[in-house]
């Protein structure tokens, strides 16, 4: 619920700080939704190969 919660916040602020750029603001979410989800994806997948390791 916190990994949520903080995309959320940084979807709200990212909304709120280009507001005034009118069509671009789409891709600039697009682009932040594609770099969380690689994040959340590459996090899960090294989290796996680490707990094998120990």
């Amino acid at each position: 619920i916190c990994v949520v919660s903080l995309g959320l916040v940084g979807l709200s602020i990212t909304y709120f700080a280009f507001q005034g750029q009118g069509a671009k603001i789409a891709d600039i979410l697009i682009g932040f939704g594609a770099g969380a989800s690689s994040i959340a994806l590459f996090a899960r997948v090294g989290g796996g190969i680490y707990t094998k390791g120990a």
